[in-house]
């Protein structure tokens, strides 16, 4: 296959079977960065594309650890190629946007995309493809739990994995925006292993700051866009509604699907779910034509700022008191604005490091051979950064709403 960042990607066999798969060949129809086409137009990216990138990476990464004497098997290299390859097949329909409403409808909060993709490859067709390989075998990796080799789930899920590496240099090709481009071939080539941690040699080490600069910055620019984030707000709220109403797959649903019937669970499927009820009772019939019709909503409050070592600005930390029901039915009181129209976005903070003694941390070794955490490393910038992390809370409502629900906010958190 032929890829716009790395040209030709070969598969095996075995591989060729598994992406013929229905339950593979879904990615295809589910955007890497749901509704960002919203804002950046060449962002119809699939979740395909992602998954055969990260595949080679986890191919070079695998052959630098063989070079290493980490890896003396093929076969675990074509392991951890599968995992690489799989990791996301679990999706759902634009990306992240419906993992928060599909997550927190399940039971006991559990339905995320990486429970899917563990159901997908021991459940569907893509189970009897794996050859000689358990189900276990693979699924293990993506959800740290493969005891015998534990650096494997940090070559996907770490500080500097290769689904990092791939959705950067991705998502920044495809938006057009130039923060995500990374050196890519100084980061594989200066890879080590030390002390059960990935690691990066001395000489690498602007490569690997550049790196964990790039997806902080990509996170400030692509998805945390204030319309980005906007229209996501929104479709999580109309498929929440779809769902109370039974009309929509919940995670007990989805996870009872035929493959056939899962591989139409993606992006078209909530286009059409959006147009059989776009004549709905209000307020989803008009959240529902506002989305289709990309009408915005208008954001009416934003708190922003740097958090050193977890330090708050005050008005942040009650901005972020929207999220607890009274306050917001408290505010919806005081504003005289309906619940249904007050949308809010306090993500996670956003930081540039995972803590030092994270398994998930990445370290730098020095030309001596001593090695430590890059958080730790006195002669990196990113030491002075670590701890350090972006916050971002928002609140959206539509056009009518907004000067009375600027004055609620004022009255019942002071800012």
């Amino acid at each position: 296959m032929y890829d716009p960042i790395y040209g030709y990607i070969g598969l095996t066999a075995q591989e060729v079977k598994i992406v013929d798969t229905m339950a593979f060949q879904r990615l295809h129809n589910i955007r890497q960065l749901g509704t960002a086409f919203f804002v950046y137009p060449g962002a119809t990216h699939s979740r395909f594309s992602h998954s055969l990138g990260t595949m080679f990476l986890m191919d070079r990464v695998a052959q630098r650890l063989r070079e290493l004497g980490i890896i003396n098997d093929i076969d675990e290299i074509r392991r951890l190629r599968l995992a690489a390859l799989l990791h996301d097949v679990g999706h759902f329909p634009f990306s992240h946007c419906l993992e928060l409403p599909i997550k927190e409808h399940s039971n006991k909060k559990e339905g995320n995309h990486e429970k899917l993709s563990v159901h997908i490859i021991h459940k569907t067709s893509v189970k009897d493809e794996l050859d000689t390989y358990k189900p276990s075998d693979i699924s293990s990796i993506i959800t740290k739990e493969y005891v015998k080799h534990p650096i494997y789930s940090l070559l996907i899920s770490s500080d500097m994995d290769v689904d990092r590496m791939d959705y950067l240099m991705r998502d920044a090709h495809e938006t057009g925006v130039s923060y995500g481009f990374i050196d890519v071939d100084r980061l594989i080539r200066t890879l080590k292993v030390t002390e059960d941690h990935l690691a990066i040699e001395d000489k690498g080490r602007q490569a690997l700051e550049n790196f964990l600069l790039a997806r902080y910055h990509m996170y400030q620019v692509i998805y945390y866009h204030k319309t980005v984030v906007g229209f996501e707000l929104m479709l999580q709220r109309i498929y929440e509604k779809l769902m109370e109403k039974n009309v929509a797959y919940d995670f007990d649903q989805i996870c009872k699907l035929k493959e056939e019937e899962l591989y139409d669970f993606n992006d078209s499927y909530v286009w059409h779910m959006l147009k059989e009820h776009k004549k709905d009772r209000k307020p989803l019939r008009e959240l529902i034509s506002r989305f289709r019709k990309r009408h915005r909503l208008k954001k009416v409050k934003e708190i922003q700022g740097i958090s050193i070592s977890g330090a708050q600005k005050p008005s942040y930390s009650k901005m972020s008191m929207v999220e607890v029901p009274h306050q917001l039915k408290g505010l919806s009181t005081e504003s005289k604005v309906p619940i249904d129209w007050i949308f809010y976005k306090t993500p996670k903070p956003l930081s540039i490091l995972s803590k030092a003694d994270d398994e998930t941390a990445i370290w730098i070794v020095k030309e001596d051979g001593t090695s430590m955490p890059i958080a730790q490393d006195t002669d990196s910038i990113i030491s002075n950064l670590y701890n350090s992390c972006f916050l971002s809370a928002r609140v959206y409502t539509k056009d009518e709403y907004e000067e009375q629900l600027v004055k609620g906010i004022k009255v019942c958190f002071e800012i």
